[in-house]
C-alpha cells in the first residue's frame, strides 16, 4: 500500500526519512529481484495451503519437516528459496503454476490447488 502524500509530508516535517525497502536494506538490483521472487512464491504457498484447507502441520508432513518451519517458509523470511519452492510443489503447484507466480500472473490466484 502506498503512503499518502499528506502522511509523507507529515512524517518528513517531523524529520523522518522516507525511503524504500531496497534503499533501507541496501539491496542491489539482483538482491531486489531474489527477494521479490521469494516473496511471490512464499505468498502463493500460503494461499494454496489455505485454499486447500490444509493446516501448517499437514503441509509440514508433506514436506517431511516440523510444523514450526512452515511460517518461515510462508513468510519468505527464514527459509531458503529451495525450501519455499518445495513447499509450493507439495501444495500441488506445477512448473507452469510456478512460472505464472514468477511472472506475477494475478489469474493464478483464481485457480485452485491441484491437491
Amino acid at each position: 500500500m502506498a503512503m499518502s502524500r499528506e502522511r509523507r509530508a507529515e512524517l518528513e516535517a517531523k524529520g523522518a526519512v522516507v525511503t524504500t525497502v531496497s534503499e533501507f536494506l541496501g539491496l542491489d538490483a539482483i538482491d531486489e529481484q531474489v527477494v521479490e521472487l521469494r516473496t511471490r512464491v512464499a505468498r502463493e504457498v500460503r494461499r494454496r495451503r489455505e485454499a486447500a484447507g490444509l493446516s501448517q502441520a499437514a503441509l509440514a508432513a508433506r514436506l517431511g519437516v516440523s510444523q514450526p518451519r512452515i511460517p518461515g517458509i510462508e513468510s519468505g523470511d527464514s527459509a531458503s528459496l529451495e525450501a519455499t519452492v518445495a513447499a509450493f510443489f507439495a501444495n500441488g503447484g506445477t512448473l507452469a503454476d510456478l512460472s505464472a507466480v514468477v511472472a506475477g500472473d494475478a489469474r493464478l490466484q483464481a485457480r485452485p490447488s491441484n491437491r
